[in-house]
């Protein structure tokens, strides 16, 4: 009998997290070192609990620059790398995707208003 009930419970857990995959939450940026963003006044994310994507963090890339005229005026072309200043700033506000269970939240992209 209390492998029925375990079995039942657990099937139950299962059910509930299936019925809310995935939740969009917004946030605000409070600190940046070490990061932090506050879903509401009550609600802190810390660095541990966030994911972040390349469109909210600073990063480097390889680009191919076709060929063009450099400064000096002579010919260029090749593969450089590149750094992209995206990183979060202090009063920013973000979107965010929560994972299944509500463990993990990505931070997607600012919210641009």
């Amino acid at each position: 009998m209390a492998d029925l009930v375990d079995a039942l419970k657990q099937l139950s857990a299962e059910h509930s997290t299936a019925l809310n995959p995935v939740i969009i939450a917004a946030g605000v940026v409070v600190s940046v070192n070490p990061l932090k963003i506050m879903i509401d006044q009550k609600t802190p994310l810390y660095a541990s609990m966030l994911r972040l994507t390349n469109a909210v963090k600073d990063h480097t890339t390889e680009v191919v620059i076709p060929a063009v005229f450099d400064s000096n005026g002579d010919y260029a072309s090749g593969t450089y790398t590149i750094t992209i200043k995206n990183g979060l700033k202090i009063g920013e506000s973000v979107f965010m995707v929560r994972d299944q269970g509500g463990q993990k939240y990505t931070v997607i992209d600012r919210v641009v208003s």
